[in-house]
């Protein structure tokens, strides 16, 4: 029922249809079939019915709702942990990838220049080296090698500073041997500027086998800081007194041949031998213009000598290994020359020697120059492994090697010249088929050909002799064998 005001009554219109006094409105039909006209039954429920349907409906979950923010939230987590795992990973590759790009960068000013001044055509042993001055027959003869038996003649040897002891082996322990063994030990006055060698001449005639005699040369930093002298301790055992007195050890404090020399006995049999342990250690901050070393058939072992100012080195050894340690030294560079030689006096009828050779750096710089005393094709076997990771590798074979090579980096780029005319490896060569061709240089009138089987940026495999190619392999096996490696610097391979 709905009643109006007086004062609406009269604002109204007088043309409107307005009745005076209450008004009763029926309420629409609003759901339900259509009603009668005469029906007086309302479609619409009662109050407690509505409340009860009402009731109903709020008690049942919302399941699709459920759903939307299920799955909503397994998103949301999702992305945030995506977004955390990309976060570490970022951070880890720019803490590992900028120190290495900083370090190449540092270390490598120009990543595709081949052959820097020191390498150039100009110098033809290396960066800094004269190779006629220091590896030529008569100044290795005068500094290394031991010609004749001129301490002995001399009356020079066995005169030792100290001896622990001397006698046969069986004086020392209860045992049948018969072995003579000495220990004796040497003073020399650190000198500067002056020669340290230690030397013999075994095999160096070929007329003592080989294989009957072995040892060890040590050389250490002596601990002891007030120790200003290098001190040589020697280990002598024979395989009999006879052998032990025709074996002898010179010492020298001055002259061409200062330092150590041991001489083997001019004639022995097949049942004698000979050990020898020589221990060298140097003092504390010394300073060694000349430190040389000829010792066939024996070890070397050199340690920590970075306390020691060492001027030339020449380490010389035919029938064993060379070790050696420099642990405070992890980005020095490694520059060598090498002469590749044989006796032309020796009768021995022995194979052509192999001359295996294994570098590996890490951040230093590898400059590696290999020649051949004797001309081809009379050449050794040389057998060259070498393993870098940042810094740059720049090996120099002459024209004595013939054998297979295989130059490969793989963020950097490998340059390879066969002596006249430079092969420049350009980015159109990034196929993976191998590229088989032969250059021919001035130096084919003597028979010296190179033929590439793979050339790319990355990669150069191929080989280099001075008549055909051998297609077996056990005549492949009597050549030489290059291999260089890299990670992240450029390989320079200079065929002369």
């Amino acid at each position: 029922m709905i009643l109006l005001h007086a004062d609406d009554r009269k604002s109204i219109d007088k043309g409107t249809d307005i009745v005076d006094g209450s008004t009763i409105r029926i309420p629409e039909h609003a759901l339900g079939p259509p009603r009668s006209r005469n029906s007086d039954v309302s479609s619409l429920p009662d109050y407690d019915t509505s409340e009860k349907e009402h009731r109903t409906l709020a008690q049942q979950p919302d399941t699709q709702a459920q759903k939307q923010k299920s799955r909503f939230y397994l998103n949301a987590r999702f992305w945030k942990i995506s977004s955390y795992v990309m976060a570490v990973y970022v951070v880890l590759s720019l803490a590992i990838a900028i120190p290495l790009v900083l370090k190449f960068k540092r270390n490598h000013e120009s990543l595709w220049a081949f052959v820097t001044d020191e390498w150039s055509s100009s110098s033809c042993h290396g960066p800094g080296l004269d190779y006629n001055a220091k590896w030529n027959t008569s100044a290795v003869s005068n500094s290394t090698f031991l010609w004749g038996w001129q301490d002995v003649d001399h009356g020079l040897c066995d005169e030792f500073s100290s001896v622990e002891y001397e006698g046969t082996l069986a004086d020392v322990v209860p045992s049948p041997l018969t072995a003579s063994i000495i220990r004796a030990g040497y003073v020399l006055q650190d000198e500067p500027h002056q020669l340290v060698a230690i030397r013999s001449n075994f095999t160096q005639d070929g007329t003592f086998p080989g294989n009957l005699i072995q040892g060890i040369l040590s050389v250490d930093v002596n601990p002891d800081e007030l120790q200003h002298n290098i001190i040589f301790n020697v280990t002598v055992n024979a395989s009999n007194q006879r052998t032990r007195s025709n074996t002898r050890i010179c010492f020298r404090k001055e002259g061409r041949n200062r330092g150590l020399s041991i001489y083997p006995p001019k004639s022995v049999n097949e049942t004698d031998s000979i050990t020898v342990a020589i221990q060298v250690l140097l003092p504390q901050a010394s300073t060694i213009d000349d430190f040389v070393t000829y010792l066939p058939s024996l070890s070397q072992h050199f340690g920590d000598l970075s306390a020691v100012k060492l001027g030339h080195v020449g380490i010389e050894g035919a029938a064993a290994p060379l070790m050696f340690e420099l642990k405070h030294l992890p980005s020095s560079p490694i520059d060598a020359t090498v002469a590749l030689g044989h006796f032309e006096t020796s009768e021995a009828k022995v194979n052509t020697p192999y001359f295996v050779t294994q570098v590996k750096s890490y951040n230093g710089k590898v400059n590696l120059d290999f020649a051949h005393d004797y001309e081809p094709p009379t050449i050794a076997t040389l057998r060259l492994d070498v393993q870098n990771a940042l810094a740059e590798t720049n090996v120099r074979l002459d024209p004595g090697f013939q054998g297979e090579f295989l130059v490969q980096t793989r963020l950097a780029q490998v340059n390879v010249t066969d002596g006249v005319q430079r092969q420049e490896i350009s980015g159109n060569n990034t196929t993976s088929v191998p590229l088989s061709h032969t250059n021919v240089s001035d130096a084919v009138e003597e028979g010296r050909i190179t033929t590439y089987d793979d050339l790319r940026t990355d990669r150069a495999v191929g080989w280099v002799g001075w008549s055909a190619r051998p297609k077996s392999d056990f005549e492949r096996l009597k050549q030489g064998r290059v291999s260089l490696r890299s990670s992240m610097g450029p390989i320079n391979l200079d065929l002369v």
